[in-house]
């Protein structure tokens, strides 16, 4: 009779501890994506259309569950981490990262992940509100747009014309064809982009205004010139 009421007990203990065991892996990865929601929303807030890299959004979503995954699965296990390292040494990302904003995003993203997969879980959620509070008063006091310049129909000059410009390799942050429109006296606004991943470029639609008729020609010379520009072409607005 004890015996059976001992093996009872303990039955029901080791069924309460798997219990436990798979729900506090569902909260540790429930928080992980709710971070990653978090950082990604964030992340599109913070930088607008033609400002950011196109796709890290949906990444650094993926990325942060990722890492409380990879952070479960290696735990102390020295072995298992030094063959991740390997594992992962061979990965070759095709997008560069140049703007150091996107970067700091990815941390962003990988340090919630830690924190989570670790059971960090107030290191995860107070990190998340001092950093996006942070992200939201530089947004606000506008230093991630600080580099870009406006095109304002108040801007008296020559009239406003679109910049048709393909990129190879499709990177945005490029900064040689903005640099060559602002030494000819224009200003520019990214209107629109788009990424063909088959080619591997990057049009660009930027409205331009500022510079005369009679430059269009050279500044279009002196486009081309860049290594990363394929085509570039004028048209009216």
């Amino acid at each position: 009779m004890d015996a059976t009421w001992s093996d009872d007990l303990f039955a029901r203990e080791v069924v309460a501890t798997e219990v436990d065991f798979h729900l506090e892996l569902l909260g540790r990865f429930g928080l992980a994506a709710a971070l990653g929601l978090v950082i990604a929303g964030l992340y599109r807030w913070a930088r607008p259309p033609g400002q950011g890299l196109k796709g890290l959004a949906s990444t650094v979503m993926l990325l942060t569950p990722l890492i409380t995954m990879v952070t479960l699965a290696v735990g102390s296990n020295i072995a298992a981490a030094f063959t991740l390292v390997g594992t992962l040494a061979i990965v070759r990302f095709r997008t560069s990262i140049r703007d150091p904003q996107d970067t700091a995003y990815v941390i962003f993203a990988v340090a919630a992940g830690l924190a989570s997969g670790n059971m960090s879980y107030w290191v995860a959620l107070y990190g998340t509100l001092v950093v996006g509070g942070l992200i939201a008063g530089t947004r606000l006091l506008g230093d991630t747009q600080a580099n870009v310049s406006r095109v304002t129909p108040a801007q008296g000059g020559a009239p406003a014309r679109t910049l048709v410009l393909v990129l190879c390799p499709p990177d945005p942050d490029a900064a040689a064809w903005a640099d060559t429109i602002q030494a000819h006296g224009g200003v520019h606004e990214v209107v629109s982009t788009k990424v063909d991943g088959g080619a591997q470029t990057l049009t660009m639609q930027i409205a331009v205004r500022g510079i005369g008729a009679e430059e269009l020609a050279r500044v279009s010379v002196e486009l081309l010139s860049a290594p990363e520009v394929r085509s570039a072409s004028f048209r009216a607005l």
